[in-house]
């Protein structure tokens, strides 16, 4: 069964008049939940007295949130009363508006799968992730990490993907360009989402749909995303800043591309990298090698240090066994093991080893090899599930 879903844009601390429009919507048409993509609160660099008043309002409990709605983190800091309260309340801000999180992936109740990566990028964090989960900074590890959930009906970004533009006849002039990211489009390859929303300030703009390669895992079946970057709340170019549609879970995707559609415009970064490196293993080499690889170990060199995107146990590694992987946390996921120790007689009734693997996101050969603030983080996530 379809489930009917409601997103917003920037709200900017609006939430007074956006929550009794979606209220009124709601009972209208019975919304399963809604989505604020963009910003929920005002920046606190341009916050207003009232602003604060209305948030704590907001944590309190005496603004009403007239059904399950999920709120993404933005691109500016949450304000601290938010923080305080999400941390102390397992990210349920009130009754019903709960937090998606810097970098997360979820199932609703609907049984569909919302991936959400907020905040801007930042280069600075090199090849680490951020801890704090209310940071509106993530990292080209964030996003990776990102992509071993493999799939996803929404993908909520804050940014643009890179290239989303390309391949399509939509005119799109906004007063200020989307920053997009690379990180992001590799995101929209790898999950293949039906929907991705971010947000464009006080411009609207839904491109064609467009769809991905056939492929043997969706059946070769032509899986189509719809991408859409909503307007703020009140922009006084009155964009569109609501969409609501429906959508349901596990619906096949199409035999033939839809018509109006487009192919994907996207490519995967590593993909981008294969030309110089295909170019390499036809080199005539100083040791009369002929078409041999440069980077192919001889017999009795040491390995060098393996690569996150070549680690068995890396999420960011194309070839990772997904189907074994049973949950995806902040720092850590739960998957089962391909070389159990128990045999299949030992759960005879559950029907597998249960033998299970507590796996760190950050690609260090121990605990003691990552950063303190990291290490601590992770070891408390493992103990938690342990």
């Amino acid at each position: 069964m379809a489930s009917k879903i409601v997103v917003i844009g920037d709200v900017n601390g609006q939430f007074k008049p956006v929550f009794q429009k979606i209220g009124a919507l709601h009972a209208k048409n019975n919304f399963a939940f809604a989505i604020v993509v963009g910003s929920l609160f005002a920046d606190p660099s341009a916050a207003a007295e009232t602003d604060d008043v209305d948030v704590q309002l907001l944590v309190d409990g005496k603004i009403d949130v007239p059904l399950p709605t999920y709120f993404a983190l933005a691109s500016h800091s949450l304000p601290q009363a938010v923080r305080q309260k999400l941390a102390s309340s397992n990210d349920e801000l009130c009754h019903n508006l709960f937090f998606l999180g810097r970098r997360t992936t979820i199932k609703t109740s609907e049984d569909l799968r919302i991936v959400a990566l907020g905040g801007r990028y930042e280069p600075s964090l090199g090849a680490g992730q951020s801890n704090d989960k209310y940071s509106p900074f993530y990292s080209a590890t964030d996003a990776n990490i990102l992509r071993g959930a493999m799939t996803a009906d929404i993908l909520i970004t804050s940014q643009w993907p890179e290239g989303i533009q390309g391949r399509s006849k939509v005119d799109f002039s906004p007063e200020v360009p989307p920053s997009s990211q690379q990180c992001i489009a590799d995101l929209d390859v790898v999950l293949r989402p039906r929907y991705h929303f971010t947000t464009s300030g006080t411009a609207f703009y839904e491109r064609e749909p467009f769809f991905h390669p056939p492929s043997e895992d969706t059946d070769n079946l032509y899986p189509v995303t719809r991408f859409i970057s909503l307007a703020s709340y009140g922009n006084h170019n009155k964009q569109k800043w609501i969409y609501a549609f429906a959508l349901e879970p596990h619906a096949s995707h199409p035999v033939m591309p839809p018509s109006g559609s487009t192919a994907c415009p996207l490519t995967l970064s590593e993909k981008k990298r294969l030309a110089p490196e295909h170019h390499d293993q036809h080199l005539v080499y100083d040791d009369g090698s002929r078409g041999r690889r440069g980077n192919k170990r001889r017999k009795g060199e040491p390995r060098g240090p393996i690569r996150a995107s070549e680690c068995f146990f890396c999420l960011a590694n194309e070839n990772i066994a997904t189907h074994l992987i049973t949950s995806i946390g902040e720092n850590s996921y739960l998957t089962t093991a391909k070389g159990p120790l128990p045999t299949s007689q030992t759960f005879v009734k559950l029907g597998f080893p249960c033998h299970m693997l507590i796996i760190p996101f950050t690609h260090q050969p121990t605990l003691g090899s990552m950063e303190e603030e990291e290490r601590q983080a992770t070891y408390a996530e493992m103990e938690g599930i342990a």
